[in-house]
């Protein structure tokens, strides 16, 4: 299955020219401080990926239009009316595009990607009970930078009433088709969120209600917003899987997501998890994510960790056994591993040691004697490593 390899912007506005390349990973973790351009490179790629599905609803509509010529079709008009808005719609997005950026090994219109989804940082799943019967989804084909976890929820509701008529009406195999597929939608979400889950159709209010191990029970709109952006998440990729008429293994579909920030509202916990959940549920799908964690970033091992700070590439596995401490220092570029306040009171206790009287000044016993109170090893550690430097020089 195709794969992105390495990309190239060309005139980005906060990047400039600049190629990634994977060095053989399957994803891509981009990261750098706030404005290094991070969330514009994803709406970049995010906007090639569309030019490349327009590329290929191109090549349908030079079928359609050949076979319009050719007198091949029953009704004329309404294809002609779709190649028209089509090619319009393709020319607005050309206009609309930002820093270019282009598959660094083929052109990317030339290879079949499945899928392609961006998730922006601000996401959620706007669903709210509704009391009244699902309606059958629309069969659409969905725009890369859409928002389809909109319509998720309902789709969702929808298929656990087709399991409900199903048996009722004696369609057994149908009915367990559906069954099984609810249950392991269960599942994956559990798995997900970390903990035992069930849900259950209502049938007076026909909405679903989520269960907890504790036998508590929530409707959608009172789910934790670290729930509700995993279940956004996993939303967007199955409506797009459902569009392909996918019922059964993610697996056997290939495709690209891009994602802005996947930790937004997560515990830490959960941040390890979400990549790999991610990746272990859909493994044909290539992650491309920006994110300010380094529990996302050692989180998987083949990925490209690009920082567009300082305009390095670093293969993920190198991260395995280190300390996310350490990874905020080495990679995130955060001075020490301690809070603010601890690492400014080191810094001026060793500014006082190293000035001519300094440490007879009070405010010098002072700050020795609040560190001492911190009950950290590492931290007495390092009171003592700034005394030593302050004796040696």
């Amino acid at each position: 299955m195709a794969t992105i390899t390495s990309v190239s912007l060309f005139k980005h506005p906060k990047i400039g020219d600049l190629t990634i390349e994977f060095g053989g990973a399957k994803h891509l973790i981009l990261t750098g401080p706030n404005g290094s351009g991070k969330s514009t490179a994803l709406l970049a790629l995010a906007n090639e990926l569309q030019n490349h599905n327009r590329y290929s609803l191109r090549r349908q509509i030079e079928r359609i239009s050949a076979a319009l010529t050719h007198g091949n079709l029953q009704d004329g008009r309404i294809a002609h009316k779709f190649v028209q808005e089509q090619v319009a719609l393709d020319s607005r997005l050309a206009t609309e595009r930002g820093g270019e950026l282009l598959n660094g090994t083929s052109p990317l219109a030339k290879i079949e990607l499945g899928l392609a989804a961006h998730l922006g940082a601000a996401r959620g799943l706007n669903a709210r009970r509704t009391s009244r019967p699902p309606s059958p989804p629309e069969k659409k084909q969905w725009e890369v930078r859409a928002t389809a976890s909109g319509e998720f929820y309902e789709w969702l509701k929808h298929q656990y009433l087709q399991a409900l008529l199903a048996q009722a009406d004696d369609r057994d195999d149908e009915a367990r088709s559906l069954r099984a597929w609810l249950k392991s939608f269960e599942d994956l979400l559990s798995a997900a969120w970390n903990c035992p889950l069930t849900l259950s159709f209502d049938r007076s209010t026909y909405e679903l209600r989520f269960s907890d191990h504790d036998g508590a029970t929530y409707w959608i709109e009172d789910l934790a917003d670290g729930h509700a952006s995993i279940l956004a998440m996993v939303g967007e990729i199955l409506m797009r899987l459902d569009a392909q008429e996918w019922k059964a293994s993610p697996g056997e579909v290939g495709g690209v997501v891009l994602i802005d920030e996947p930790e937004t509202h997560l515990h830490p916990e959960l941040e390890e998890r979400i990549l790999p959940f991610l990746t272990g549920t859909f493994p044909g799908v290539q992650f491309i994510v920006a994110t300010h964690s380094p529990i996302v970033v050692a989180s998987i091992p083949d990925a490209m960790v690009f920082d567009l700070r300082s305009r390095e590439g670093t293969l993920s596995s190198a991260f395995a056994g280190k300390k996310y401490g350490e990874l905020m220092m080495s990679h995130f570029g955060i001075e020490t591993d301690f809070d603010l306040a601890t690492t400014r009171k080191l810094h001026e206790l060793k500014d006082l040691a190293l000035r001519p009287g300094g440490r007879r000044e009070p405010r010098y016993k002072a700050l020795v004697d609040e560190l001492k109170t911190v009950e950290n090893p590492v931290v007495m550690s390092e009171l003592l490593r700034s005394l030593s430097a302050a004796d040696e020089a």
